[in-house]
């Protein structure tokens, strides 16, 4: 998966995006949800990221969504990924081969 694919979902249509499935129990965060939003006209993507108890939000501009979405697949801390849109849905599952 490459940044200009995931670039081109991080649009108005999408619903959210889910990370879940922890590669190891040792990672930080358990789940990351992605939503878009609306402020002042511009989109952008709130990022919350849950631990055991807590829950963490980032608001991220569609080119810093993008690099943290790369990031997270990259660092191959999850085993999958799900995207909804409004008109699409799609499942990602990750290895640990590279």
């Amino acid at each position: 998966m490459n940044k200009s694919y995931i670039e081109s979902k991080l649009s108005s249509n999408l619903v959210k995006i889910i990370f879940s499935n922890a590669r190891k129990k040792t990672f930080e965060y358990k789940k990351v949800i992605i939503k878009p939003f609306l402020k002042d006209g511009t989109l952008f993507f709130q990022f919350e990221k849950f631990t055991h108890t807590q829950a963490f939000h980032v608001n991220l501009t569609q080119d810093n969504a993008a690099v943290e979405i790369m990031t997270l697949i990259e660092s191959n801390a999850f085993k999958q990924m799900d995207g909804f849109m409004t008109d699409s849905q799609w499942h990602a599952l990750f290895n640990k081969k590279r």
